[in-house]
């Protein structure tokens, strides 16, 4: 049989496990180590929030966000607008992956349903959108650089989600889109917001 070294003989005065190696450190140093994986104040953050947005800014498109405004207006029965506003285009930088285009014939005509997913650096989008980062019901327009004469290259933000998580901080923001079918409720001016790239404070 081996010696168990840290039990003591005398169960009366056996102490608790945690306090059994106690070493020369105080309360203050033992919870809190200088080799803890959480702490906001350590250089390595900085250093992965660096490397996000240089991935980003490498590997990334440059997109235009349309923020959705927030003007209660929607049907409570469906809980949905009927009629939504955007406030005029912000130019970020993205990384998507484009689906091939697939062409459907419906009972309603011909339609093109695309998905894709974009990724955002946190900071980024932080820096641009505040809090609220970019949200289900934005309108995202990205370079899907197709041919022929259909072309999904408006989207409209399905999902939106954290991602890329390094020692409890998070510095990657997706997106799930789906393109815009000739949605006729999406009243976004597309072609005047490209000269526009700035987003009004109320949108924050």
């Amino acid at each position: 049989m081996i010696h168990r070294f840290a039990q003591l003989l005398d169960n009366a005065t056996r102490i608790a496990p945690s306090q059994s190696f106690l070493g020369a450190r105080g309360d203050v140093e033992s919870r809190n180590p200088l080799i803890q994986v959480h702490d906001t104040e350590s250089n390595d953050h900085k250093l992965a929030g660096s490397l996000a947005n240089e991935l980003i800014n490498i590997s990334g498109a440059e997109l235009l966000v349309y923020v959705r405004t927030d003007n209660n207006n929607f049907d409570e029965v469906w809980e949905e607008d009927a009629d939504p506003t955007y406030y005029s285009a912000v130019r970020i930088k993205g990384f998507f992956v484009p689906q091939p285009k697939e062409v459907t014939l419906t009972p309603w005509g011909v339609d093109t349903e695309n998905q894709t997913t974009v990724t955002f650096s946190k900071s980024q989008v932080i820096s641009e959108f505040g809090e609220r980062c970019v949200r289900i019901g934005d309108v995202i327009e990205i370079p899907y650089n197709a041919s022929g004469t259909v072309r999904p290259d408006r989207y409209r933000v399905l999902n939106a989600y954290d991602s890329g998580n390094f020692r409890f901080e998070w510095y990657y923001w997706n997106c799930v889109v789906e393109n815009l079918t000739n949605d006729i409720t999406v009243d976004v001016d597309f072609a005047d917001n490209r000269s526009t790239p700035q987003v009004r404070k109320e949108a924050r």
